[in-house]
């Protein structure tokens, strides 16, 4: 079955295309609580995907990160999400700064984003266009 498994994977990864099926998918959206009233923003969406599918883009996606990393291609404040990544190195500049401030008795502004809703904000046309 592995090989089997391999030799799709590789074949979609040599064609460049993945089957039709593995285009789509359905969003399931779960309660967070019992009184959710059926708003969204009281779900957890959760989306079942094909083993398949789920096989390929872990390979895609560590291939790419691989490279991504080997040739520096994040800068700034990327630096999460890829092998060797954490939260420790922001939070480390961060925590400088607010000493550094303390220290020297000087002013500090320091700003945040928020992004655990930035999926939120998919342009559905730009989605459909790259799927």
């Amino acid at each position: 079955m592995k090989s089997v498994i391999l030799k799709l994977a590789n074949l979609c990864l040599q064609v460049g295309n993945i089957p039709e099926e593995w285009r789509h998918a359905l969003l399931y959206p779960i309660p967070k609580t019992m009184d959710w009233k059926y708003s969204l923003t009281k779900t957890r969406p959760i989306i079942l995907l094909k083993i398949l599918r789920k096989v390929l883009v872990k390979i895609v996606t560590k291939r790419l990160s691989k490279v991504i990393a080997k040739h520096n291609i994040l800068k700034g404040g990327n630096h999460v999400g890829l092998p060797g990544g954490s939260t420790e190195a922001p939070l480390r500049i961060i925590n400088t700064c607010i000493e550094d401030a303390k220290k020297n008795n000087k002013e500090l502004w320091l700003t945040f984003q928020d992004l655990s809703k930035a999926y939120d904000m998919v342009d559905i046309k730009m989605l459909k266009l790259v799927l």
